[in-house]
């Protein structure tokens, strides 16, 4: 990897080695913009699911799979983080 990698292209390659030991590992990803993800879809299709622009979707879709034993990864940017918080409050408003 050349020291002008992304961040993102870094953490996905790194995901990627270890998914290439270990086929427990499945990432699921709701961005298709980076180089590193072709090279998962590519080599790895049976760990790598693109979600598509559905965050929640990705959440739901990776809880099931850590329930079963699975080792989980969900990348799409920034929208994850705000997608959980927004579940938290949905949450707590529903039990009141």
């Amino acid at each position: 990897m050349n020291s002008h990698s992304f961040q993102r292209d870094a953490l996905i390659n790194k995901i990627f080695d270890e998914a290439q030991k270990d086929s427990d590992i499945i990432f699921l990803s709701a961005d298709f913009g980076a180089p590193a993800l072709d090279k998962f879809r590519k080599e790895l299709p049976n760990q790598f699911i693109h979600t598509g622009i559905s965050e929640q979707n990705t959440i739901d879709l990776a809880s099931g799979l850590a329930l079963d034993g699975r080792k989980v990864f969900a990348y799409a940017d920034y929208f994850i983080e705000i997608k959980g918080e927004e579940e938290d409050e949905v949450e707590k408003e529903s039990k009141t």
